[in-house]
């Protein structure tokens, strides 16, 4: 893959057992925008199972934040 990110905070979270994301695709893709220049987080929840939690929320609600100020 070819391109910069410069610094763009990306995040990626999936319950360890997700039968729409494999575990291994969210390792993957973190290692790629890695290494384009984004700045990965990344978060593996346990019985989560495929939906979006307050946690993963409020991560959302702060990189806004700090993307627009």
């Amino acid at each position: 893959y070819e391109g910069d990110l410069q610094d763009t905070p990306i995040y990626l979270g999936c319950d360890a057992d997700d039968v729409h994301i494999p575990q291994q695709r969210v390792h993957e893709s973190a290692d790629i925008l890695s290494n384009l220049g984004g700045q990965v987080k990344k978060q593996i929840f346990n019985s989560l199972g495929h939906t979006v939690n307050e946690v993963e929320l409020a991560i959302a609600r702060s990189m806004m934040t700090r993307v627009t100020e």
